[in-house]
């Protein structure tokens, strides 16, 4: 099956609700999460005092390429990724980072780009030591995700919504980490859902039970959502183009603000219980 054979067959659903219960077992059954791209991503974000002390340790000892540092701060990864995410670095990853461990390069201060992690020189050209990790690119198979992480998987959602003429916003935001999923509008049921499969994926791969059962992650109200995830923050919603529609950071205790925007955009009422 192509994408366009994918489309049609979606469209031949009666409700948007069938359609996001397809999509989810699509999800379900036929894209795998890139876990190796995660701890990437980890280790870019995270302000944890393990990861800041490998950073010290690499910039302290900034000449010292012998095999034995270079095993030594693997360990040291693996143990930092235990304790973040309950798993040690993924071997992909193990080998990247000892492949690319010891480059010496001469480079202006500035962010890092491309999935390069660069531990910042004291001075503007200083050569220093940096772990260079590849970027793992999402893939395809004739238009359908196969693989990737949250941020495709909104994207793509995004796609398969503006291909079928269903509402359909794009969030980011936090949960365990940074985050992204979608926000849509069920037009039958006159209300907005969040469609959030990289919780499914999670779920199905063993790593959060505690936040409910995947099928709770297609249609959670934003109440349901909070409740399924408490520490679960909105920080912008996108729309077409990804314009940005919303900038209020929005938390189980404010999520009022959210209802109100999503109202003027489709008047809803409030569900019944």
């Amino acid at each position: 099956m192509n994408y366009e054979q994918f489309i049609k067959m979606l469209s031949s659903l009666t409700s948007t609700e069938q359609i996001l219960i397809t999509l989810f077992n699509y999800f379900k059954n036929n894209v795998s999460y890139n876990y190796d791209e995660l701890q990437v991503v980890k280790y870019q974000r995270y302000k944890n005092e393990y990861l800041r002390q490998i950073s010290n340790l690499i910039t302290k000892k900034k000449n010292e390429k012998s095999d034995e540092f270079k095993e030594y701060l693997i360990k040291l990864l693996d143990d930092a990724f235990l304790k973040i995410e309950g798993r040690p670095l993924s071997e992909k990853n193990k080998l990247e980072w000892f492949k690319n461990y010891g480059t010496v390069i001469h480079h202006e201060a500035q962010p890092a780009k491309n999935g390069i992690i660069k531990i910042p020189a004291r001075d503007a050209y200083d050569e220093i030591v940096h772990i260079e990790s590849n970027n793992y690119p999402p893939i395809y198979c004739n238009g359908l995700l196969k693989d990737g992480v949250c941020a495709e998987y909104s994207k793509w959602v995004k796609q398969i919504c503006d291909s079928l003429n269903i509402p359909c916003l794009k969030v980011r935001g936090k949960g365990t980490t940074g985050h992204a999923w979608n926000l849509i509008y069920v037009q039958e049921k006159n209300m907005w859902v969040n469609f959030d499969m990289t919780m499914v994926r999670f779920y199905i791969d063993g790593w959060s039970k505690e936040y409910g059962e995947p099928e709770k992650w297609i249609f959670a109200t934003n109440d349901e959502m909070f409740k399924l995830q408490p520490q679960r923050i909105i920080e912008q919603i996108l729309g077409d183009d990804d314009t940005i529609l919303f900038t209020s950071v929005i938390n189980a205790n404010n999520q009022e603000e959210l209802n109100e925007f999503l109202n003027g955009l489709y008047p809803t009422e409030k569900m019944k219980k």
